[in-house]
C-alpha cells in the first residue's frame, strides 16, 4: 500500500534514490517474469510441436471456409500473462506508474 501511495505521487519531491530504484525494481520483475513465461512457453512449444503442425495444416485445409482460428501455445501463453499476470492483477497499476514515472523523469 505504501508503494502504491509513493507512486502516485508523481511530483519532482521524489528525487530520492531509493525511490526510483524501487521503481526499476518493479519493472525489472516484471520483466524477469515475462521472461520466464516466454522460456516455459518455448519448452510447451517444443514439446507440443506435433500438434501444432497438425493444428497448421488443419487451419490450412479449413481456412478458407471457416472464420473459427486455433491459437498456438505461445499466443496462449501471452494472452493468459497478459490477462492475468497484468490486467486482472493488482500488478498492472503499479507497473504503469513505475514505467511512467522513470520516462517522465528521464
Amino acid at each position: 500500500a505504501k508503494f502504491m501511495t509513493d507512486l502516485s505521487k508523481l511530483r519532482a519531491s521524489n528525487n530520492d534514490a531509493a525511490f526510483y530504484e524501487s521503481l526499476c525494481n518493479v519493472l525489472r520483475q516484471a520483466s524477469v517474469e515475462w521472461c520466464d513465461m516466454e522460456d516455459l512457453t518455448e519448452f510447451m512449444d517444443d514439446q507440443l510441436a506435433p500438434l501444432e503442425t497438425a493444428i497448421d495444416n488443419f487451419r490450412g485445409a479449413s481456412e478458407a471456409s471457416s472464420g473459427a482460428h486455433t491459437p498456438h501455445v505461445r499466443d496462449v501463453g501471452r494472452l493468459m500473462f497478459r490477462n492475468f499476470c497484468l490486467l486482472d492483477s493488482h500488478v498492472f497499476r503499479p507497473l504503469c506508474l513505475a514505467a511512467y514515472a522513470l520516462v517522465h523523469e528521464a
